[in-house]
């Protein structure tokens, strides 16, 4: 059996996962969310940082960048 908080958070790294790998609107949509919070910014900008990483390196292993 599966630990609750371990399964909430695999939920919520998909679901990051889904909203940051989507492509276009990402900047639109971080801006909205994180206007005038300065810990909402953070919290964007390290997920972000994080799924451009995964995203580059699957880029390069193909070749493209």
């Amino acid at each position: 059996m599966k630990n609750q908080k371990a399964e909430e958070l695999q939920e919520a790294y998909e679901l990051c996962e889904k909203i940051f790998c989507t492509g276009s609107g990402i900047m639109e949509a971080g801006d909205d969310f994180a206007l005038d919070n300065h810990d909402k910014q953070d919290f964007f900008r390290i997920l972000f940082a994080h799924f451009a990483k995964i995203k580059q390196k699957e880029l390069i292993k193909e070749g493209i960048y």
